[in-house]
């Protein structure tokens, strides 16, 4: 996007290092929590769904519950969202200055999709607990059934608060749908992008924006990301529930026997087809971006995958046991490198890009210099010998006169000299017109004072 390419500083080597240090510090703080919201409020929306449906309190506590969770506070979404979110924006920006490739548009499209996610997903959180304090105006969560949409809370009826109660649950549906929607396009831009960002052989290629976005990379990258972010969202919950805060009426109850049960079943299978999907990486990483920490890496990924699946099936396996702890910060150690091995793919593949950009800054702040002059030290001598040498001697005619025959009538008038040497002219019909050197001004400067200082020796 040609505004942000205005926003753009060129950067030296060591500071294109360091962005790419920071950007791997903002998708380390990202991804996770992306992946934790979206999977957090996808199964809070479609429970609090198939709840209400069949009247079900439990499943609308658990939705409720789920959401309260991952929305605790509104700046965790400003955090670990919202700043990254421009971070990725402007190191993306900086890094792949030129490219002449959609990386940043396509991170800036989602951005601002992910905004209003995050605005419709507070405001799901806010009028589901308001719907809750309805329906259960003294703070108690009745079980059992009620009508549909009305279960074990207050009853249906024409009076101006259950229309209220109404409306705010319509409210709080759409919310949660498009929040969800949107939340979805821009982790699928996000991915897409990151994915883009080490295939340089693509980014001289014409392709059309559908045909660039829903590349079979980019594809395959999507589903990897949403396989992960079921993982991540059954380990969190698991956590949650049985090893960090256990809230109240969780242990050993019916409620929480059905959220060990529904978030091992899908945290087992999303482990199990992981690693699938890991070795299919190897194969499919461009020529350009693999190298042997990038093996390495992937060979550490599949370890901490085995590891997960063994502590999901003692889990299984051992009813009453409890592993969540370890399979919540091995699902963090495993978001962490799937994001290092990104970004070394992404280092190695863009070597040239940065060369090119720390050439050209190089290149600006050498011209700076030499226009404030100061530049580096400019060598008269060198410039005579490469370039006047052939055709003048100080103390005898070659091709043109002997300096110490021309240049008296030069002494005290060096900027006439300067402006001979600079745009010479014919001044004696006996020798051939001097070449113009197409010299710069202080290299002009350097072999003046040069030939200047030598003739004084001579004389």
């Amino acid at each position: 996007m040609e505004f942000l390419n205005r926003l753009v500083i060129p950067q030296s080597a060591e500071n294109l290092t360091l962005l790419r240090y920071i950007l791997v510090l903002a998708l380390i703080l990202f991804l996770p929590y992306l992946a934790f919201l979206k999977g957090i409020t996808l199964y809070s929306v479609a429970i609090n769904f198939l709840g209400r449906k069949k009247g079900n309190e439990n499943h609308i506590r658990f939705s409720k519950d789920l959401i309260d969770i991952v929305t605790f506070t509104k700046s965790i979404a400003i955090v670990l969202g919202i700043i990254p979110v421009i971070s990725l924006i402007l190191i993306y920006s900086q890094l792949l200055h030129a490219s002449k490739m959609g990386v940043v548009s396509f991170i800036f499209i989602a951005g601002l999709l992910f905004v209003p996610a995050v605005i419709l997903i507070y405001s799901y959180k806010y009028t589901f607990n308001l719907d809750w304090l309805l329906r259960h105006p003294e703070g108690k969560s009745p079980e059992g059934k009620g009508p549909e949409g009305v279960p074990g809370g207050l009853e249906e009826g024409t009076s101006e608060l259950e229309a209220f109660r109404k409306s705010n649950l319509k409210v709080s549906r759409r919310s949660g749908i498009w929040g969800v929607i949107l939340l979805f396009i821009s982790s699928y831009l996000i991915i897409a992008a990151i994915q883009l960002s080490f295939q340089p052989e693509i980014w001289s290629q014409k392709h059309t924006f559908f045909g660039t976005i829903f590349s079979m990379n980019a594809i395959y990258k999507y589903v990897f990301f949403l396989i992960a972010t079921i993982a991540v969202t059954s380990g969190a919950i698991l956590f949650y529930y049985f090893s960090w805060k256990k809230p109240a009426g969780v242990v050993k109850s019916e409620y929480a026997d059905s959220i060990e049960r529904f978030c091992l079943i899908t945290g087992i299978w999303a482990v199990i087809v992981l690693p699938v999907f890991i070795l299919i990486s190897l194969f499919v990483v461009p020529k350009g971006a693999v190298s042997d920490p990038f093996f390495a890496l992937s060979l550490l990924i599949l370890l901490i995958l085995f590891a997960l699946g063994h502590y999901y099936f003692m889990m299984i396996k051992q009813p009453g046991t409890n592993y969540s702890s370890y399979i919540f910060f091995l699902l963090l150690i495993f978001f962490v490198l799937f994001t290092v091995n990104d970004q070394v793919a992404f280092s190695y593949a863009t070597q040239r890009q940065e060369l090119a950009l720390a050439a050209n800054y190089d290149a600006i702040q050498k011209e700076k210099m030499e226009k404030a002059g100061k530049g580096p030290a400019i060598s008269g001598k060198d410039i005579f010998d490469g370039r006047c040498s052939a055709c003048h001697r100080f103390d005898r005619v070659l091709v043109g006169p002997a300096y110490k025959n021309v240049l008296p009538k030069y002494e005290g008038k060096r900027d006439q000299l300067i402006a001979f040497i600079s745009n010479p002219t014919k001044k004696n019909p006996a020798f051939p017109a001097m070449p113009n050197q197409g010299l710069k001004p202080k290299e002009v400067e350097a072999i003046a004072d040069y030939i200047m200082k030598t003739y004084k020796q001579y004389k």
